[in-house]
């Protein structure tokens, strides 16, 4: 399976290049707007979380084009693999792909810290780990669900697969967000407490600052749940493909 994942990576390397250095650009001219334009800490800050957030996205979406790809590709069906493979494999790539846009932000973040560490929480590092590993779920998760809608519109033999696919992704989100939220009062748990973290400027402290407010991010109910739900979608997408391949 890892050299799938090998091969994904190498066949998109030059967009996932280009998706990163296109991020640095749009982060260096944040930060030239915020020193021409005299912003302050907080709006830029939201500004660099709302770019890193962006790059995410689209490497999301390339990681279905790849998925969508190799569903239809007859010479990626030949190969003697396991159909679990087929599933995991596009999971993983989306996964270093978004560690790559991670490091990056990690590495902007010491940069930041080193240059200007006023106002900074001791604590600031253990919330934005919290943090992470709650938005690599919620991410995974969403990637789970998008799998399943491209899976079921490429099982379809008839031209509306595409729309039933469309539809399918609406009705399964919504659909489990509103479940979710009926009986946990949250919708979308991991998601929602990926984005827990509050900045504000108005801190009682001597330099002013960010001051970082976090709770409950990891709540074990919901947390089963949707591990439990995004179990079941990766059976149902396995055994689609397994048919597909068969067929």
């Amino acid at each position: 399976m890892l050299k799938l994942v090998k091969y994904d990576l190498r066949r998109n390397r030059d967009k996932i290049w280009g998706a990163l250095v296109v991020l640095l650009l749009v982060q260096s001219g944040i930060w030239i707007s915020a020193e021409v334009s005299d912003w302050d800490r907080e709006a830029m800050f939201i500004m660099n979380i709302a770019s890193y957030t962006i790059g995410g996205v689209v490497l999301l979406v390339q990681a279905c084009i790849t998925y969508d790809y190799n569903l239809k590709s007859y010479h990626r069906r030949l190969l003697p693999l396991k159909s679990v493979y087929t599933v995991l494999s596009p999971l993983l790539t989306y996964l270093f792909m978004l560690l790559g846009v991670i490091a990056l932000a990690a590495l902007h973040l010491g940069l930041y810290m080193l240059l200007d560490s006023r106002g900074i929480p001791e604590d600031f590092g253990s919330v934005a780990a919290a943090g992470l590993i709650q938005l690599l779920w919620s991410a995974c998760f969403v990637m789970l669900i998008l799998m399943l809608s491209i899976t079921i519109a490429r099982s379809l033999r008839f031209r509306a697969g595409v729309w039933i696919g469309i539809a399918t992704f609406i009705v399964v989100q919504n659909g489990f967000a509103w479940l979710e939220l009926a009986l946990f009062g949250s919708s979308i748990n991991s998601l929602d407490s990926a984005f827990q973290i509050k900045l504000t400027g108005k801190v009682p402290t001597s330099d002013g600052g960010m001051a970082v407010a976090f709770q409950d991010l990891f709540k074990i109910g919901p947390m089963l749940f949707e591990a439990g739900f995004a179990a079941v979608m990766l059976y149902v997408i396995t055994v689609l493909v397994k048919r597909r391949v068969e067929s």
